[in-house]
């Protein structure tokens, strides 16, 4: 007598398939509620993994269902998963700008140095080394301790987020101050508030400003809803060409960091570097250091530095401002 064949294996291979077909619209959903919902926006820290594995995903479970509805239903999950894709990732395509002949060559450099770590000295030693225009320096409390005291001779200008007291997000610049104003609400560095400044220097005859932010874990983990409007007031101020640099604590790809680009023509300045967490494989690792730019500025190259004694990889930027 023969026997059956198994049923097992084809049977959950359907009922997955259909579970994708079912489970992608959802959140696809999700995604795009997250222009308005925080705890939404949230799935789209990782949109960078999900979203060309949805790509993948539906029409291989069409596929396998292999019924005309199923087909259907796939192209339409497609079409609003490139939808999506388009408005989650549009800052990383937009074009750049024409910045003229001769212009300005500049080096920016952001860390944040984490406030545990026990490397503070060899860190300032190699932000030193990088020779840069500007530095940032996030989680930088301990620069004040001695470590950075060759930093504070080799810079002219040394700012941090707060008026009246110690600030760990600081500015190190080599051009004269133009203004100045400390956007702290607490410091980031002990989570729950804003630690960011903007400052406007004098690039050989050019006003360039920089908006420098570090801003509280997202949902559910921090706040940063509460003090993304603040960011965003002060990024709607700036005139002329800026910097908007910074530990954002989330990606460009989310609404959040959208809107804060978006108030005053801010773009995200290439595909940007992958910082966090250092000790993870750089296809793992998401670009929570960021550098966004407004006007007549182009990004020459931009690169993520070695792994120093924090849980970020720093970001190296060679810029171009016109003149």
């Amino acid at each position: 007598m023969s026997t059956p064949s198994e049923p097992g294996p084809h049977r959950t291979r359907h009922r997955l398939s259909v579970m994708v077909l079912a489970l992608a619209p959802v959140g696809l959903l999700v995604s795009r509620l997250g222009e308005w919902w925080v705890e939404a926006d949230a799935v789209n820290l990782l949109a960078i993994y999900w979203w060309p594995l949805m790509l993948v995903a539906v029409p291989l479970a069409a596929w396998r269902i292999g019924t005309r509805a199923a087909r259907w239903a796939a192209l339409t999950i497609m079409a609003l998963t490139l939808w999506q894709g388009a408005a989650l990732f549009r800052p990383v395509i937009q074009p750049r700008p024409d910045i003229g002949p001769d212009p300005i060559a500049l080096r920016l450099v952001s860390y944040n140095m984490y406030k545990n770590s026990a490397s503070t000295t060899q860190d300032a030693r190699w932000v030193e080394e990088q020779d840069a225009d500007f530095v940032v320096l996030l989680e930088g409390r301990r620069i004040n301790d001695g470590p950075g005291k060759r930093l504070r001779a080799k810079y002219p200008v040394m700012l941090d987020c707060s008026a009246t007291a110690r600030c760990s997000t600081i500015l190190l610049s080599r051009y004269p101050l133009l203004s100045f104003h400390p956007l702290a609400r607490g410091d980031a560095e002990n989570r729950q508030a804003l630690s960011a400044l903007v400052a406007t220097f004098d690039v050989k005859g050019v006003p360039l400003t920089l908006v420098v932010v570090h801003l509280d874990q997202p949902w559910p983990l921090g706040d940063q809803e509460a003090y993304l409007p603040q960011l965003v007031s002060a990024a709607a101020q700036v005139d002329g060409p800026a910097l908007m640099v910074g530990d954002f604590n989330s990606v460009p790809w989310t609404y959040a960091v959208q809107s804060a680009a978006d108030a005053n023509g801010f773009r995200i300045a290439e595909l940007p570097s992958r910082s966090w967490p250092a000790g993870a494989p750089k296809l793992l690792r998401l670009p929570l250091d960021q550098l966004h730019l407004k006007g007549p500025v182009r990004v020459q190259k931009m690169e993520s530095g070695p792994r120093l004694g924090s849980d970020h990889h720093p970001i190296i930027a060679d810029i171009l401002l016109k003149r």
